[in-house]
């Protein structure tokens, strides 16, 4: 399970926005992957945390003030006459650049018959500013 943290914490560089795992018996942040230009990708891993943080996570863990679920509910969309951005509640930096993938794909068979899904990101909401 994923959760965004909706406040700081004083260890394992844990700031509001931080998504953490929970599962293999402890906490851990992905740190995605390193994409080359060429094609490819390398993953950098996880940032396990120790067992004294687990053990403080788990106290808050299930508080509503301290955690919320890591979803996409909303997207806002931000176009210029240069870039156009896209913006959303912290994910971990995996989801992110999985999401990322599936922007590229849409792009790589924009106007083509076959339409694409993704099972992961559904029921959000956009706004265009």
């Amino acid at each position: 399970m994923k959760k965004r943290l909706l406040k700081d914490l004083p260890f394992g560089e844990l700031n509001k926005g931080t998504v953490l795992t929970k599962g293999n018996g402890g906490y851990y942040v992905d740190r995605g992957q390193t994409i080359y230009k060429e094609g490819g990708s390398s993953d950098n891993g996880w940032s396990v945390l120790d067992d004294k943080e687990c053990a403080i996570i788990d106290m808050v863990w299930e508080n509503e003030t301290w955690f919320a679920e890591s979803t996409i509910k909303h997207i806002d969309i931000k176009a210029t006459t240069t870039k156009i951005l896209i913006e959303f509640e912290p994910v971990d930096l995996g989801q992110a650049q999985l999401f990322a993938k599936g922007i590229q794909h849409s792009f790589l068979h924009y106007g083509e018959e076959k339409n694409y899904s993704w099972n992961i990101f559904k029921g959000f909401t956009t706004r265009v500013s």
